[in-house]
């Protein structure tokens, strides 16, 4: 219920302070909607999947004094995960204070982010918090710090300013090694930075198809210097695409593909924007079937929501028919994939008793009420447990 009354906050604060309002009350809503999912993470008891096993391994951490006599770089994380970790425990050694600090870091970056990308703030808030908040914040908690480090680095990409941007890159690897693959983003940048045409999307959705032995085995000759990427690349790839995940990534690719095709039509189009919507693009069909591809749309996925926003807001300059047809029908792809997301089953992990993937945010406990949710924990302890590579 506690995810209702906030979605029904931002709903209305999206209605009425993106337009033409005070601009201190505007100010004072959005730090209240940036407080509000700040403290929905922070006091929340055991709710999400991979935190789960953060809070379990969380006593286990080395202090400040043990980084000193470790080799940061032969652990099973990265380097400044550990970091984090020690100074947090330095301060307060309690994992409700961890889980503030990294509510702290991520939404900050996003709020700060946002209104740089689109006029209407209180709706992009509502897009991240319905998107992808919950998934940044329980689900790829190392990962995300990596990710908005990318965010604040990828537009100095377009200012030339390259030692700014692998300095930040760099930094974003030494908290989660999948960040590598930002090295290669300013010349994935140069190769996409116009609107891609059909017909290269139509070659891009074939190979993707028909050839993703010979894409992986590319990949794995690029990252096999570092052996936990390799590792992981290698369990993603594993993984059977059921029919769930193969209509996920179907309604996935189909907004993004309506939103490149309106970009082409629009003469002013923000240009920071477009590669990252190409590259999202790519990724998607990519992870049809390469599932590790997915991951690595995680550093694009704000940036895409970003161009939505702007590219509806702005519809008039596009000569869009049916507008509010195609306005629906982005809609509709976007909320269906997110339903399959949130509706997958996971009784084969819960002792064969009906369980949904919405299970381990279901029923949401804070630390006033703290409570174990067996069908969460045995979610976690059957299934997650075996994958922290989040």
């Amino acid at each position: 219920m506690v995810y209702l009354f906030v979605l029904v906050f931002l709903i209305i604060c999206a209605s009425l302070f993106d337009r033409n309002v005070d601009k201190r009350l505007k100010k004072f809503f959005y730090i209240a909607a940036y407080i509000v999912l700040i403290l929905l993470m922070t006091l929340r008891f055991r709710v999400g999947g991979d935190v789960l096993y953060y809070e379990n391994t969380f006593p286990f951490m080395p202090s400040l004094a043990e980084l000193a006599s470790m080799n940061l770089f032969e652990q099973t994380y990265q380097p400044l995960w550990y970091v984090l970790n020690a100074v947090v425990k330095s301060v307060y050694d309690d994992f409700t204070f961890f889980q503030f600090v990294h509510a702290v870091i991520v939404n900050t970056a996003v709020f700060f982010l946002i209104p740089r990308y689109t006029k209407l703030r209180f709706l992009g808030v509502l897009v991240y918090y319905i998107f992808f908040y919950l998934y940044f914040n329980t689900e790829i908690l190392r990962e995300a710090l990596a990710v908005v480090l990318f965010l604040f680095a990828y537009p100095l990409i377009f200012k030339k300013k390259y030692i700014q941007y692998f300095l930040l890159c760099f930094c974003a690897y030494l908290f989660h090694a999948f960040a590598m693959f930002t090295f290669f983003v300013p010349l994935l940048v140069y190769l996409f930075r116009k609107p891609i045409k059909l017909h290269h999307m139509g070659i891009i959705a074939v190979v993707a198809l028909v050839a993703p032995s010979l894409i992986l085995e590319v990949i794995l000759k690029i990252f096999n210097f570092n052996e936990y990427v390799a590792r992981q690349l290698r369990y993603y790839t594993e993984l059977e695409v059921n029919l769930n995940g193969l209509i996920r990534n179907v309604f996935d690719a189909v907004p993004i593909l309506i939103i490149i095709m309106l970009q082409q039509k629009k003469k002013r189009i923000d240009p920071i924007l477009i590669p990252a919507v190409n590259l999202y693009f790519v990724l998607i069909i990519l992870s049809i079937t390469l599932a590790g591809s997915a991951r690595l749309a995680n550093y694009f996925v704000f940036f895409f929501y970003m161009a939505v926003i702007n590219t509806f807001v702005s519809h008039s300059d596009y000569k869009i028919p049916n507008f509010r047809a195609v306005l629906a029908t982005v809609a509709f792809f976007l909320m269906v994939s997110k339903g399959f997301y949130y509706i997958r089953d996971m009784s084969q992990y819960n002792n064969r008793y009906p369980a949904r993937f919405y299970n381990i945010y279901l029923p949401y406990h804070s630390i006033f009420d703290p409570q174990i949710d067996r069908t969460r924990e045995n979610i976690f302890n059957n299934s997650m447990e075996e994958n922290v590579t989040k």
